[in-house]
């Protein structure tokens, strides 16, 4: 595996240290990680985009690995850190590619940075807070009048862990989870096993050091942080309707806040766009916007 050949890079930031990956040659992009993933494996799933001929820039955001949480526990804290971190590498202004949980951080760089972004991509992305059980993952939506009080959230961060090493060493529970309503389709393609497995160890092993998933629910759970009107730079939204962990209602609402937006409906393997009948269409289309004038 290419990221496995890599060294962690760190940022040495005035709030603390910023830890990332740089992989591939040519022209930079940002890359920001989803829930419970490392940035390895964002190198590992994301190889389309180095064959195409991209750099991938893939920190860790606030509360994974070699990034501690610390106070920086707003997309905000998180925009500011890659702005620092594109400055210290010398990059004026890069495309950035935002992945689920990730969503809300690539929001908010776009929306404070625009100086920084070329075009905006955002896939299957958190872009709305969970004001309501319709933007929850479809299989937690029971847990909502808990999660919505801060105290109770404290008391049932332990059960979500328990859940998530219940559901994540076990295909049969997690798989349904992350397919959604592709289920039948996914549960017999070989790709998209071989990548649900990878993205199981990769949640188990973001668990060990649970400060980043903590955080991310209690962002999801707190207050609006997404104010449209802000983004200036091209913007391609790319989501299958089929996801019930990131529900397709994100990317609508986003689309209708900016309607100079492209959104496109993916049929692939619900939040795995990255198999299923339509990855080829998934990565034409992007690679095409990221390399449009």
């Amino acid at each position: 595996m290419d990221s496995l050949n890599r060294t962690q890079q760190y940022l040495a930031h005035s709030t603390g240290p910023v830890e990332y990956l740089i992989a591939g040659e040519g022209e930079p992009v940002l890359c920001v990680h989803g829930t419970g993933v490392s940035n390895e494996v964002v190198v590992q799933i994301e190889g389309r985009l180095l064959n195409e001929g991209f750099q991938l820039i893939v920190p860790h955001r606030p509360g994974y690995y070699g990034t501690p949480l610390r106070n920086r526990k707003t997309p905000q804290a998180a925009a500011e850190l890659y702005a620092a971190l594109l400055d210290h590498l010398g990059h004026e202004k890069v495309n950035a590619v935002g992945t689920s949980g990730g969503g809300p951080s690539s929001i908010c760089f776009a929306q404070m940075f625009p100086e920084k972004v070329k075009r905006l991509v955002l896939q299957c992305p958190v872009a709305h807070h969970w004001s309501d059980p319709e933007w929850m993952p479809a299989p937690d939506r029971w847990s909502f009048p808990y999660i919505k009080r801060s105290w109770l959230r404290q008391m049932m961060f332990p059960l979500y862990r328990y859940l998530a090493r219940k559901n994540g060493g076990n295909r049969e529970r997690w798989l349904p989870r992350i397919a959604g309503e592709r289920l039948s389709e996914a549960q017999d393609d070989l790709e998209t096993l071989s990548l649900a497995k990878i993205l199981m160890a990769a949640s188990l092993d973001a668990l060990q050091h649970p400060a980043g998933m903590q955080n991310d629910i209690d962002l999801f759970c707190r207050n609006a942080w997404a104010e449209p009107e802000k983004i200036e730079s091209p913007l391609l939204l790319l989501h299958d309707p089929g996801d019930t962990f990131v529900p397709f209602c994100h990317s609508r609402w986003l689309h209708q806040k900016c309607p100079d937006a492209e959104l496109i409906e993916l049929h692939c393997a619900g939040h795995l766009l990255w198999s299923g009948p339509e990855v080829q269409k998934f990565g034409d289309l992007r690679r095409d916007f990221l390399q449009s004038d």
